[in-house]
């Protein structure tokens, strides 16, 4: 079965009408089986009561009630349905309709907006500053187009695009019943909805590395790339490098890979891991939602100019994937360049201008809601 321009699922429906509501109860008890080796059981029952239907959907079980009153609750991974016909039984016992909608209703699973999910939100804003600059440049925003973008799955994509919309951000293009597409209308909420949601712990080691000013410092860094594969500027440093606000150099955020130590990156750059008097500071998250929109540079280009997009988190289709996401990668590449970060005299790699002003107005220390503000301002998004 498939919705829309959604994945396929496979389905097997095992037909339990005939079952009675004290022996179902039972059989979920002992253990009703969700899917067997990855088909997932859909089945159908009688009318049930609403705390049998609380058990089952905790269960994570898809079934169909039959006759005129009763529901509808498919949990299918990529889709999520549930609708209660009319005249549903109440919990109370009464007879009084609880939905009056006669289809279901997807995506109602909400999405909040971190670690994969903020990814989306992430891959989103930055659709809408190419968009600002070459309205025609991009394909549609899409599940498809956005989970390629985002390299997260097109289940993820799908519940990410429909909690928006339910949130007022997105507008659905529809051909009859069915969502061909979504425009952005409000890029103001699906940041703050990413910065209010997308919260969380992180890893912090703070460091000591000898520098004599924040030139020497930059220089330094450099090392970074004998210790980690990939590392970025990130936080209230990363908005300055996009909008020179603060007239010194802020101490240097800098995420680096989960699965790498912080007190080897700091080796590869003359310092050490401290509890007081650091100078700079490592980040590290699972999964490193950071990593999939980190602008690298190449130090044989002008100043170091950002040179490509480095994808980070993939699904296994990595290579099928780089190669549909370079278009909208090249793209945000050209944004790039023409912002100020380009004629610093030491470039460094840099999470995206998205998730560094994401990264700021969470901060709430020091200036950096002046840095927040000023990259906002450079941006185009209105935010406070």
């Amino acid at each position: 079965m498939r919705f829309g321009d959604g994945p396929a699922i496979t389905v097997h429906v095992v037909s339990l009408t005939e079952t009675g509501a004290l022996t179902l109860s039972r059989m979920v008890e002992a253990g009703l089986p969700r899917e067997t080796g990855g088909v997932i059981h859909v089945y159908t029952t009688p009318a049930l009561r609403p705390p049998l239907r609380r058990r089952m959907a905790a269960e994570r079980l898809s079934w169909i009630e039959s006759g005129d009153h009763g529901a509808v609750h498919l949990d299918l991974g990529a889709y999520y349905i549930h609708d209660v016909l009319d005249g549903a039984p109440s919990a109370e016992g009464a007879n009084p309709p609880i939905s009056t909608r006669k289809e279901p209703r997807l995506g109602k699973r909400p999405a909040r907006l971190k670690g994969g999910s903020g990814v989306c939100a992430e891959a989103m804003i930055l659709w809408w500053l190419i968009a600002q600059r070459r309205p025609q440049a991009l394909p549609p925003l899409t599940q498809t187009t956005l989970a390629e973008a985002s390299g997260v799955t097109a289940g993820l994509a799908f519940r990410v695009l429909h909690r928006l919309e339910d949130l007022g951000a997105l507008v659905p293009h529809r051909v009859g019943k069915r969502t061909s597409s979504w425009s952005i209308d409000n890029v103001e909420r699906i940041l703050q909805t990413w910065v209010d949601e997308d919260r969380e712990p992180m890893r912090v080691s703070r460091a000591y590395v000898y520098a004599r000013h924040g030139g020497e410092m930059r220089k330094k860094l450099a090392g970074l790339s004998d210790a980690v594969d990939t590392w970025a500027l990130g936080g209230v440093a990363a908005a300055n490098q996009y909008a020179p606000t603060l007239t010194a150099d802020p101490m240097p955020t800098i995420w680096i890979p989960d699965h790498d130590t912080a007190a080897a990156a700091a080796k590869a750059i003359g310092g050490e891991i401290v509890t007081e008097g650091a100078n700079i500071v490592f980040w590290q998250v699972p999964k490193d939602p950071w990593m999939t929109f980190c602008i690298t540079a190449d130090p044989a280009a002008p100043h170091g100019a950002p040179q490509h997009v480095r994808s980070g988190h993939r699904p296994p289709d990595a290579r099928v994937l780089r190669s549909r996401t370079t278009r909208l990668h090249g793209l945000m590449n050209d944004m790039l360049r023409t912002s100020p970060d380009s004629a610093a005299p030491h470039p460094l790699p840099v999470t995206s201008p998205a998730r560094a002003l994401h990264q700021a107005l969470q901060d709430g220390s020091g200036r950096s809601e002046d840095v927040a503000l000023a990259l906002s301002e450079h941006l185009g998004i209105t935010h406070g």
